[in-house]
């Protein structure tokens, strides 16, 4: 059986399908009920707020779900100013009219009068009457593909449709659908985050039990996996050995982890009082990454204290990896807080020897470009000069002449200020901060002066991904198709914002990497856990 649906749906498949009691996804009320519809009616519901139903859409689509096989109508169109497309069920069975019946009732049962957000113990609950439509199969499957690339999804729909009919009652095979080069879930469930931890190429295909054992393949190498393992094993007496054939695969799958933090401000209060914890976080994370990198802000304000404070973090992280820390300065470790006026209040002996501009790393197939994007700029603002860049450039080609291997590593741009400008900024604690943004724009200050110079550079350079800090709080965004720029917040959580830090994983054998986001929300010490996920595809 299987299901073709919309990618913003994929938390809530996800959670249905999950046996280990995992809490429901955050989500709006606006877009639980998007989903409920999808399978309600398996079909594009073209519905304005306070329009009238469409009459002929709507027995077209009862129509169909009486059938209880595959159905589906090929429409598009939007439901509360948002566009989706209906879901598709795959079914031999009354397992699709069932389905669709029970999701009528629910879509009935609720009221989106509003987007606000729907906390996940109301999620489970709107969701219960669902889940054994859901749960119990002995295998599940979920198929990412590229629809940029219509060859390449071709195949991935027709692995999809295979996979689906030939599972029959034993297994329940997804395919997301209508979503960009980069695939990004809050609350990840399992699945995507098994997909996280083991990037390979796109169309991908995640297997997973109820058990939470998960594996990703690339198309070709799970077609085999379906074909030699699964398909051998469904509905006889050997179904009980797939998890544990999962997890031996997925243990012999090699790859890499990059630790990014930033904005430490050692120095500050909070910084100082979340130390103890924030070494212990990372002593148990560090044993399985295997670089760490700082995108500024080390220290508060560029004092001989506060580096020698620094250097004993920094002797804790590297004996943690055995690795050196890779690190560029922020606006405070060379100004003092962070601010100057021309050449007034800079002062950059302190983090002087701590960074270098380039660093390859063979083992992880990587090359950090590493800008200082302090060199320039009044106040918080950043700047990277013609000359930096020309530098950077000159230094990879140099490289690249000696070792012509670095040519297929995957780019990373560590930049301390934001390249791409923050849309939505949280409400200013202070009265002088109120006072500046009646006057000026909230990047007035901070901002990267000439971003838009330095982002054309890297994607002449084909950055992948560019690590920046300076706001305190975490951010992805797209620079392009093929690079995702990645803000960290404040690991430490100054200025009362939450502890984060990301991952970012590699696959060496096929350059493909993910990133997950971790944040302690409250900075008490309740935990790290993983807030969302970037999947390239």
């Amino acid at each position: 059986m299987g299901a073709q649906f919309e990618a913003k749906f994929a938390n809530f498949i996800g959670y249905l399908t999950d046996g280990k009691g995992i809490p429901a996804p955050r989500a709006s009320l606006g877009l639980l009920e998007q989903f409920l519809m999808s399978f309600a009616y398996a079909y594009e519901l073209h519905r304005h707020i306070g329009g009238d139903q469409d009459a002929a859409m709507l027995s077209a689509s009862t129509d169909a779900a009486e059938q209880g096989g595959d159905f589906g109508v090929q429409l598009e169109g939007d439901f509360r100013g948002q566009p989706f497309a209906p879901t598709r069920l795959i079914s031999q069975t009354d397992w699709a009219k069932d389905l669709s019946t029970t999701a009528q009732v629910l879509l009935e049962s609720i009221s989106a009068i509003d987007d606000s957000i729907v906390f996940p113990a109301q999620v489970a609950a709107i969701l219960a009457p669902l889940r054994p439509f859901f749960t119990e199969y002995q295998i599940y499957a979920m198929v990412f593909s590229n629809e940029a690339d219509p060859e390449m999804d071709k195949e991935a729909q027709e692995l999809f449709e295979k996979m689906a009919h030939q599972t029959g009652p034993f297994g329940l095979i997804f395919k997301p659908m209508h979503y960009s080069n980069f695939l990004d879930f809050l609350d990840p469930f399992p699945c995507v985050q098994a997909l996280a931890e083991q990037p390979t190429d796109f169309p991908a295909v995640v297997f997973w039990t109820s058990s939470g054992s998960a594996i990703a393949f690339n198309l070709g190498k799970a077609r085999k996996f379906f074909d030699r393992v699964v398909l051998k094993m469904l509905g006889t007496e050997q179904a009980f050995r797939i998890p544990s054939i999962i997890e031996s695969r997925r243990k012999a799958q090699l790859t890499k982890r990059i630790l990014h933090l930033s904005d430490l401000h050692f120095g500050k209060p909070e910084s100082a009082a979340r130390r103890r914890y924030l070494k212990s976080e990372l002593e148990k994370i560090c044993k399985d990454v295997d670089r760490v990198v700082v995108t500024g802000d080390l220290f508060d304000n560029p004092t001989a204290d506060l580096r020698v404070e620094f250097d004993e973090f920094r002797s804790d992280v590297e004996r943690f990896t055995k690795q050196p820390l890779i690190l560029i300065p922020g606006n405070h470790d060379v100004r003092i807080k962070g601010n100057r006026l021309t050449s007034l209040g800079e002062n950059f002996k302190h983090v002087a020897n701590l960074w270098r501009p380039f660093e390859i790393d063979h083992d992880l197939r990587t090359v950090f470009f590493c800008f200082n994007s302090c060199e320039e700029g009044s106040f918080a603002r950043g700047n990277i000069s013609k000359q930096q860049r020309l530098d950077m450039a000159a230094a990879y080609n140099e490289a690249l002449a000696k070792e012509s291997e670095i040519a297929s590593y995957t780019k990373i741009a560590l930049v301390h200020h934001h390249p791409l400008p923050f849309e939505n900024e949280p409400e200013p604690e202070t009265g002088y901060q109120r006072w500046l943004q009646r006057i000026f724009s909230p990047d007035k200050f901070v901002e990267f002066e000439n971003a838009d110079e330095f982002n054309k550079w890297c994607l002449k350079q084909k950055i992948s991904l560019i690590l920046h800090g300076h706001k305190h709080f975490p951010r992805q965004s797209m620079l392009s198709h093929e690079t995702l720029v990645v803000g960290c917040g404040s690991t430490t959580g100054v200025e009362e914002t939450p502890m984060c830090y990301d991952i970012v994983t590699l696959n060496t054998a096929s350059d493909q990497w993910t990133v997950t986001f971790y944040m302690d929300e409250n900075g008490d010490g309740s935990g790290f856990e993983v807030q969302a996920v970037t999947l390239p595809s």
